[in-house]
């Protein structure tokens, strides 16, 4: 995990504008997914009054190498929710740290998507 900060100016930031990332790096059975997170923390004129950043990676050992569209259903539906609880901890605790409290990544939800057999056309 890589975790990064820096107040760029006194006073209050009342907006904090999120940035998410993720990419993945197969060899063979062994899958790296890495997610980034940034937030910009700002006023409503978009004074820039700090940054906080955090990066993670989840690594999976299969039995066999995945294909691409397993890779990537995988990192989309498992790894990103196994990575998010470190990313949202890691920017509140720096921010917290710089002197912007209550600075919170959303929550990630999991919406189910519609069995294609079942959506109306």
């Amino acid at each position: 995990m890589t975790i990064g900060g820096e107040r760029r100016a006194s006073g209050e930031a009342s907006h904090t504008r999120f940035n998410l990332e993720a990419s993945y790096q197969a060899e063979g059975s062994v899958i790296h997914y890495r997610f980034e997170a940034a937030g910009r923390l700002t006023d409503e004129v978009d004074t820039d009054y700090g940054r906080v950043n955090a990066a993670v990676v989840v690594t999976i050992t299969t039995l066999a190498a995945p294909s691409p569209a397993c890779i990537e259903l995988f990192g989309n539906q498992t790894a990103v929710f196994m990575a998010h609880p470190y990313l949202r901890e890691a920017l509140a605790t720096t921010a917290q740290r710089l002197g912007f409290p209550g600075v919170l990544l959303p929550m990630a939800i999991r919406t189910p998507e519609s069995p294609s057999h079942l959506v109306e056309s």
